[in-house]
């Protein structure tokens, strides 16, 4: 089958649009994240782009250099077949149960956020998400891309358009209007040392356990070098950018946000009822994005088992999207409840697999 090469645009698209789903679009962790350090968070956020693009461009160049999407054998440095089996085995045990359990909870979220603003049933609400993203996901590659490239975009203007309203024109009445004053003064005291960098550095690794799968199946079909270069710095700063102009417009409002479960969502609706809409719709569109990665990475870490045959593709979505709906309803948001934290150090693990390989690949001498 003829695939169209990747552009840098499309990773880039790929990688912000993995990373900002739920959490990330309503502040939520960001807020954890970033905003509890002041201005040190700033530092931060630029820390997180630098991670973000030396993890991104390893795992695609590793792709491409293999002309392989099996995140599993990529991330397991291992000669000895035994080994590198169980190694695999294990890889594909936590990232298949991770994406699966975060694809639930993106559904369960985009239906509740669709009922309380819309008024739709919660469970049409996810039934929507996740057959639209099995849709997308079912014509391959190049629904992937085209699916980010349409959704990604406008997410990220719609985002940075209302979070620079709530800037310019804050909220908040007592609000000092100083950017760099209510950053400082809304810091959080107990926020000292190099808390900030460890924050920065787990933001990093909490998110990109989501996008590895996603990133080497897109990065595989890269032009060349150059445009996996540009990919990845242009998804890391994008990405971090983003993080940054949230995280100033929650901090200049702290006083009202500052107990949301929403936060972003809470800004939006005191600038206006049109507003609040239109964050709520960007939040869905956060949610669909997330899941296409998710989804994809499940199908083509599925296609790679040898028992699997493509062909049946369409009944494995549908069937996926199908248990993922009655997941969402059964309480297994408590359960990404309780593995979700532990995720962060395991990526961190998976990522010192794809920089030994990376070394044995390309610096190792025979």
């Amino acid at each position: 089958m003829s695939i169209k090469k990747t552009s840098a645009f499309t990773i880039a698209m790929a990688f912000v649009g993995t990373i900002t789903g739920a959490g990330f679009a309503s502040g939520q962790e960001l807020m954890q994240f970033f905003g509890d350090f002041g201005l040190m968070g700033i530092a931060g956020a630029v820390v997180s782009a630098i991670l973000f693009a030396v993890y991104a461009y390893v795992v695609m160049k590793l792709a491409k250099a293999k002309d392989s999407d099996n995140y599993a054998e990529l991330m397991v440095p291992i000669k000895n077949e035994a080994i590198k089996k169980v190694l695999m085995t294990l890889a594909d045990v936590a990232t298949l149960t991770f994406y699966f359990c975060v694809l639930v909870v993106m559904g369960a979220g985009a239906g509740s956020v669709l009922n309380e603003t819309f008024d739709i049933p919660v469970m049409a609400g996810a039934a929507i998400i996740l057959f639209v993203t099995g849709a997308v996901v079912f014509f391959g590659i190049e629904g992937v891309q085209k699916g980010f490239n349409i959704s990604v975009p406008v997410l990220v203007v719609g985002v940075i358009a209302i979070a620079i309203i709530v800037v310019v024109s804050p909220v908040v009445a007592n609000s000092t209007g100083n950017i760099v004053e209510n950053i400082v003064e809304n810091a959080n005291p107990d926020a000292t040392g190099i808390t900030w960098l460890k924050k920065a550095v787990e933001f990093v690794f909490y998110n990109t356990f989501a996008c590895f799968g996603i990133i080497a199946a897109i990065g595989r079909y890269a032009k060349d070098n150059k445009v996996l270069i540009k990919g990845a710095i242009g998804g890391a700063v994008a990405t971090s950018g983003l993080a940054l102009i949230i995280v100033i417009a929650m901090v200049t409002n702290y006083s009202a946000i500052k107990e949301a479960s929403m936060p972003m969502i809470t800004l939006a609706q005191m600038v206006s009822t049109t507003a609040g809409y239109l964050y709520v719709i960007l939040m869905i569109l956060a949610i669909f994005s997330t899941n296409i990665g998710l989804m994809f990475s499940i199908v083509k870490r599925v296609e790679n088992f040898n028992f699997y045959n493509k062909k049946y593709n369409f009944i494995f979505i549908a069937v996926m999207c199908v248990v993922a709906l009655f997941g969402s309803k059964i309480g297994f948001t408590q359960l990404i409840g309780i593995i979700y934290p532990f995720y962060g150090y395991i990526s961190l693990i998976c990522f010192i697999g794809f920089a030994i390989n990376y070394y044995i690949t390309f610096y190792k001498k025979n």
